[in-house]
């Protein structure tokens, strides 16, 4: 029975790690495979250290001059070790996701040379996420799905520069529009058929499909919140 456990843990943690690492592969597209590597990494991580731990403890018992942790309770075991690998290793990845945030998944760029100071914000469209034959994302009077939009973006009539002024978070997450789930966060912006504000699901914008908060986005104020539905003057 001693000798069958460690098979039945080894291969048990053979098999999470497979299963993980083929999720990891199907969710490449949906911008969620990174969090799978760090749980990836945490259970080889907690496998390394206690199978380092297990054979330094066999050598010592073959050899005791062999340096090995002592076995008391003021000691860490291989668990702890284990434990504490994993930790720090998942710490380590948060930082990497928020510095991967920050650095590589900003849709949105300050735009200085711009007449319109109220939009300095020139944000990346996933137009093909759109309708191939209209191009045109929708603008709410509220940040809230809704069955009728307000005004549109429209990629025909503005071409590819789309101004923005900020972003809120919002309790109502938006409709995934067919692809990759909602986001509770909304950018502000003058339509193109009415120029009228409204908000915008970010689901819409190119690293916006994950949900995330836009990183160079900045949040509105409550002056900016009031044009929702107002006419914009240039």
């Amino acid at each position: 029975m001693q000798k069958v456990l460690p098979v039945v843990v080894e291969a048990a943690i053979a098999g999470v790690i497979t299963v993980g690492m083929s999720l990891a592969a199907n969710l490449v597209t949906d911008g969620r495979s990174l969090w799978w590597a760090l749980v990836l990494v945490a259970l080889l991580s907690c496998a390394v250290a206690v199978d380092t731990v297990e054979r330094l403890r066999k050598r010592r018992a073959e050899d005791p001059d062999v340096p090995i942790i002592p076995r008391s309770r003021s000691a860490a075991t291989g668990k702890h070790i284990a434990l504490g690998i994993a930790l720090l290793t998942l710490l380590g990845s948060f930082a990497l996701v928020v510095g991967r945030l920050v650095s590589t998944d900003a849709s949105c760029r300050v735009e200085e040379l711009r007449n319109y100071r109220e939009l300095p914000y020139n944000c990346d469209i996933a137009w093909s996420r759109t309708d191939p034959a209209e191009r045109r994302v929708p603008l709410y009077r509220w940040p809230k799905p809704g069955p009728v939009a307000l005004d549109v973006l429209d990629a025909d009539h503005s071409g590819s520069d789309q101004f923005f002024a900020c972003q809120i978070e919002s309790p109502d997450v938006s409709d995934g529009y067919g692809f990759s789930g909602g986001s509770r966060y909304w950018a502000l912006a003058p339509g193109d058929d009415a120029d009228l504000w409204g908000w915008m699901p970010q689901v819409f914008l190119e690293h916006g499909a994950n949900g995330d908060r836009e990183p160079n986005l900045p949040e509105c104020s409550e002056e900016q919140k009031a044009k929702a539905g107002t006419t914009f003057v240039a």
